[in-house]
């Protein structure tokens, strides 16, 4: 084969090799999105006035309810509205947070 040939081989290579590389990382980085955006978690409070408040952790979705079922179904309509359904993740996690003390 002449030494041009060879080159143009090797450079073929080099380039589809890289090709590849970049097609892996555009995979991963796709892959990494569904991942993160496959689930929401929100942070749920006693409000002072009575019910519970909810805010989702990394977006600026906040609602809040008189009961937990009322909070929940509240939750859900605030994560629709928020997301479109492409967007919309599969899982919601509720973290309960409830302040108590305990005397000695």
């Amino acid at each position: 084969m002449p030494a041009s040939a060879s080159l143009l081989c090797r450079l073929f290579f080099e380039y589809y090799k890289k090709s590849l590389q970049t097609y892996y990382i555009v995979i991963i980085v796709k892959i990494v999105e569904v991942i993160m955006n496959s689930e929401i978690i929100f942070y749920i409070e006693e409000s002072l006035d009575g019910g519970f408040e909810a805010r989702a952790l990394g977006f600026d979705i906040f609602t809040d309810g008189d009961t937990e079922d009322e909070l929940k179904r509240n939750i859900k309509d605030a994560v629709h509205c928020h997301f479109n359904e492409k967007e919309i993740p599969g899982v919601i996690k509720l973290h309960f947070v409830r302040d108590e003390a305990l005397a000695l």
